[in-house]
């Protein structure tokens, strides 16, 4: 067994990372693969299945590993990988054509969350449509398979709960809440937005997610939030970064989250802790209300309007009685 790593936990089973390049490590004994992440993937595939043929789902999933997660977001790579090694173990020896919607079922009866049970049935399918295209088999049993019932995240926070939160925040993190309502923009793609990304006409983004890429355009209360934050680090690439101009880590920043949120619980100006990300849904849901689907569907990023009113839209429905 691999000693257990501390760092780059989304990387498989054998791989590591090491003064700017990717290692095969077995047996104490490294070899160099690459510096590139997707030539590196490419390797790690041939020396787990050298002859390149698919015998065990875990020869699929290693395939997969090399050719198809590079081509993802870096988040859902990672997210991918840690779901692929619930998944190895569980169908590693397993044939392909052998796994059953009965298997599948089994599987998700026995994980824990029943969210992580669908996320990673979901992936399981994608995997199944590149072993038929791979000829490794001929049905995905994944098609068959019912997800469990997930109940939307309804949280809508109230204006005062906003104010009571931002007064209490730093001016580092209240330009950042600021800019998050403004914009709609994802906690990953504020941290990462780069002063580069200002021009004349607004803000030039590009979802991490979804890859999708738009302009922002300015309006007075966008100027001025902007300015606020270029003046905090002035010399940082990033619009947001730490003292050292560096971007917050996800988790750094989670953390810095958590004490705003636990310090407004404790001194009571709010009665229900919410999250980061429902101040998106937040974004979503006031343009909704205000514009319509659609311009609310364009500040998520979303091309299925469905998408946008299942998971961000979360004002209630409001019935009006006869006279």
């Amino acid at each position: 067994m691999p000693r257990p790593r501390k760092h780059n936990r989304h990387l498989p089973q054998y791989m590591r990372f090491k003064h700017g390049a990717y290692y095969f490590v077995r047996k104490d004994k490294w070899v160099r693969l690459s510096d590139s992440l997707h030539e590196a993937f490419a390797k790690y595939s041939m020396m787990m299945t050298p002859d390149g043929k698919i015998s065990t789902m875990g020869d699929l999933f290693d395939r997969y590993v090399a050719e198809v997660l590079p081509g993802k977001a870096d988040e859902t790579q990672k997210g991918n990988i840690r779901q692929l090694k619930f998944l190895k173990v569980y169908f590693g020896d397993m044939q392909p054509h052998m796994v059953k919607p009965t298997d599948v079922y089994a599987y998700m009866d026995m994980r824990p969350g029943k969210v992580s049970a669908n996320r990673e049935k979901t992936l399981l399918s994608h995997v199944f449509v590149y072993a038929i295209r791979w000829g490794a088999c001929t049905t995905n049993p994944c098609a068959h398979v019912q997800n469990f019932k997930e109940k939307p995240r309804d949280r809508l926070v109230k204006p005062e709960e906003l104010e009571a939160v931002i007064a209490l925040a730093r001016p580092a993190m209240r330009s950042i809440i600021e800019f998050a309502l403004i914009t709609g923009l994802r906690q990953k793609d504020i941290l990462e937005f780069k002063r580069s990304q200002i021009i004349d006409e607004g803000l030039d983004v590009k979802q991490s997610k979804t890859g999708k890429s738009y302009i922002i355009e300015w309006n007075s209360a966008l100027i001025n939030i902007v300015n606020t934050a270029k003046q905090t680090r002035p010399d940082s690439v990033y619009l947001f970064s730490q003292v050292d101009g560096k971007p917050y880590t996800s988790r750094g920043f989670q953390s810095k989250w958590t004490r705003l949120i636990d310090k407004a619980m404790q001194l009571k100006l709010i009665s229900e802790r919410f999250t980061f990300h429902d101040l998106r849904a937040l974004t979503v849901t006031n343009a909704y209300e205000k514009l319509g689907l659609q311009a609310a569907s364009d500040i998520a990023g979303h091309s299925d309007s469905r998408l946008t009113k299942r998971i961000y839209v979360r004002s209630k429905a409001k019935i009006k009685l006869p006279e």
